[in-house]
């Protein structure tokens, strides 16, 4: 597998500021291979080749979409994301309508859109029926007695 590099290490690697190398990782991760070790994730080496082929071409003014087409063509390997632990745990079932209440405005200034909850409330119900879940278990522990 070779040395395994965190993201603070592949930002000073590639001397692009860390919010571009941030930028990059989310929108190439299809082609950046990680290995999760604990809460963190690591890239390997061939992120940084991949990487550097990116800052190479965006210094050639490529768009990322651009980049993105020919990074295929270039035939650089496509890897699996690693979820998180939060998302090995909870999946988030869609068998319920997820209802929202209209977008919050603040003088005339929407600050939350109905789609942007989604996730959040996706969230809060796996949450509720793990906590349902714990609940019947602590009645069965109680009854038992």
């Amino acid at each position: 597998m070779g040395k395994l590099y965190n993201q603070l290490e592949v930002i000073k690697a590639l001397r692009v500021s860390p919010t571009t190398v941030k930028r990059w990782i989310h929108y190439f991760s299809e082609f950046i291979p990680t290995v999760r070790q604990g809460d963190a994730v690591m890239y390997e080496s061939g992120a940084l080749k991949l990487l550097r082929r990116v800052r190479t071409l965006r210094n050639n003014r490529y768009s990322l979409k651009t980049i993105l087409s020919l990074l295929e063509q270039e035939g650089f390997e496509k890897f699996a994301p690693v979820a998180s632990p939060a998302e090995d745990f909870f999946t988030i079932p869609e068998d319920r309508p997820i209802r929202t209440q209209k977008p919050v405005r603040l003088k005339n200034k929407c600050i939350a859109k109905p789609e942007d909850l989604k996730p959040l409330v996706h969230s809060f119900q796996a949450v509720s029926r793990e906590f349902a879940q714990i609940a019947s278990q602590i009645d069965k522990l109680i009854n038992e007695d």
